[in-house]
């Protein structure tokens, strides 16, 4: 018989991995005498059985150590050679995970195997060489399933990593527990994290990273704890089984040192600018740029310059499933990656987008000055502070391994802070480690941002509140939203000839001109005011609930009601 890597139908792929295993790489000639094949490759015959071939092929591939899986796709890692493109700026030699291209799938098949087909010559059939069938490679490229043998590959990372049972990866090369390929810079070669850190160590991890921001100006210390976290996040991103925050840097004033503080974070964690990503208004386009980003095992992205308000459905789902979909360009099909990256952004008084809950899943890094001009500044500690950070980057590298190391060899002792729903996993690991380290809860820094972010619960409450006052004043249960804006628009219609008159009800019509984004100071139709309404249905403030009622010819009735608290 001819010795070939057959699969049947019936067997999984690994055992028939097991079986292939065992079998020589030999083929046979007309008069039934065994060959072995001089490449020491596996001999696949090439007629009609495609499934066959195709179950073969993929085995074949068992040896192409530049070849992995994720996602359900063959891929290969790539040094990046930069790009300048569509608002996006990726550095060169940033490792790229590509997709196998159809060509170089078909290069790979035909050298992993000998691949032959009977031939009749002068009356006897023999084994010829051959080429794998052009069905069968994009077979293999498109079965979404492919054996063990092939390794899965999660993510590229280019610093240590604290993985999810707590060990940090320190060897270059593929790890096997978490499917991380470690490319090991030169300037961490012969460096390593303590197995078990003692208290001196932390303390001395501790002081060597709060020297390095010393001369930045935050704005109270859980804002400097709050950088940490971004910082230990970029070392512990696949220790959390979950989402993790965005990281937003803020300034009051423009050169106060933002966009340097990132810097040093890049440097850090990549010896690179970090991918920079434009902010987009067209969300379509922004979700496919964050696809790309999600397919290509892109793992640190930078918003920068974030000017207008900010937040968008794309972003808050990427935040929050840790899956990004889009359909691939020129057809009609879905394509789906995991989103890993640590998301970092840049603002000067940012402002978020009504309705977005991008301000709930950000973690603010706010700097603060008082002077006018602070470029100026002088008497900094470390000066220029990118070149401190490159000569002492595996100092400052293991120091933040040191501390995440530190508190899970500890046993990761419960420290008693505050629940972030939807980080909780980040919040377990991170905030845990730094409060256990001596420094501030940086979730006292996210709840400054609510408070001042929350353009959504101002609203909600002169919408309640506004209705409440024209129930109060008509002695009515209930009213619908079209009966108030005839009374708006009568009282401005009236105060057109009378600017002594005052509207009656300013609070509900501040909040209904907020609520349809009015510009040009002319009432919102009662259609739209319906539509958007609809979300703050049984919307609760302080005491007061809005609640609708039943449906009447101009609309919904609307009441306000008392709630127990």
């Amino acid at each position: 018989m001819i010795a070939v890597a057959r699969v049947a139908n019936s067997v999984g792929v690994d055992i028939a991995m097991t079986a292939w295993r065992s079998m020589p790489t030999m083929s046979t000639d007309a008069e039934g005498e065994s060959q072995v094949s001089e490449s020491g490759h596996p001999t696949i015959i090439v007629d009609h059985e495609l499934e066959r071939m195709c179950d073969e092929a993929a085995l074949s591939l068992e040896g192409r150590a530049e070849l992995f899986q994720r996602a359900g796709n063959l891929v290969r890692v790539i040094n990046g050679a930069g790009s300048k493109l569509r608002g996006l700026i990726r550095s060169p030699g940033e490792p790229n995970i590509q997709s196998i291209p159809l060509s170089q799938m078909h290069l790979m098949l035909a050298s992993s195997a000998d691949w032959k087909k009977w031939k009749k010559d002068e009356g006897e059939f023999q084994l010829v060489p051959s080429l794998p069938p052009d069905k069968v490679v994009k077979g293999v490229l498109e079965r979404g399933e492919y054996p063990q043998c092939i390794r899965e590959l999660q993510a590229v990372i280019e610093t240590p990593m604290l993985r999810l049972d707590h060990q940090v990866i320190q060897k270059p090369g593929y790890d096997e527990y978490s499917g991380l390929l470690y490319l090991q810079p030169r300037c961490l070669e012969g460096h390593s994290v303590p197995e078990f850190p003692n208290r001196e160590d932390i303390d001395e991890a501790r002081e060597l990273l709060l020297d390095m921001i010393f001369d930045f100006q935050f704005r109270n210390e859980s804002h400097r704890s709050a950088y940490l976290a971004g910082l230990l996040t970029c070392h512990a991103r696949f220790a959390i089984d979950g989402n993790i925050p965005l990281f937003m840097v803020t300034a009051n004033s423009p050169r106060t040192g933002k966009t340097l503080l990132t810097e040093i974070t890049s440097e850090l964690v990549v010896g690179r600018d970090f991918t920079k990503m434009s902010q987009h208004v067209d969300e379509e386009a922004e979700r496919k740029v964050i696809t790309s980003l999600a397919m290509s095992g892109c793992l640190y992205v930078l918003i920068d310059n974030i000017s207008k308000p900010f937040g968008s459905a794309a972003l808050d789902m990427a935040l929050t499933t840790g899956t990004v979909s889009d359909r691939a360009m020129h057809t009609f099909s879905m394509v789906s990656a995991p989103w890993k990256a640590v998301t970092w952004a840049t603002a000067n008084n940012p402002q978020f987008k009504q309705g977005s809950d991008t301000a709930m899943r950000t973690l603010e890094i706010a700097l603060e000055t008082e002077l006018d001009r602070p470029e100026i500044r002088q008497g900094f500690r470390h000066h220029p502070l990118k070149d401190y950070v490159k000569q002492n980057r595996a100092r400052l590298v293991m120091a933040a391994l040191t501390m995440l190391r530190g508190y899970c060899a500890a046993g990761r002792p419960d420290q008693g802070l505050k629940n972030w729903g939807g980080f909780d996993e980040w919040s377990r690991l991170i905030r845990h480690c730094l409060v256990w380290c001596g420094l501030p809860d940086p979730y006292e820094a996210h709840a400054e941002l609510l408070e001042s972010a929350d353009t959504d619960r101002q609203l909600k409450e002169d919408l309640i509140m506004g209705l409440k006052e024209v129930l109060d004043h008509y002695k009515a249960e209930s009213i619908t939203f079209s009966e108030i804006l005839t009374e708006l628009e009568s009282q401005i219609e009236y105060r057109r000839h009378n600017q002594n008159q005052a509207i009656s009800f300013p609070r509900i019509h501040q909040a209904l001109m907020q609520l349809c984004n009015v510009r040009d100071g002319r009432l919102p139709p009662s259609n739209v005011v319906g539509n958007r309404i609809k979300r703050f249905k049984g919307s609760v403030s302080g005491k007061h609930q809005l609640v609708p009622l039943d449906r009447g010819m101009h609309g919904f009735r609307w009441t306000v009601r008392e709630v127990s608290q």
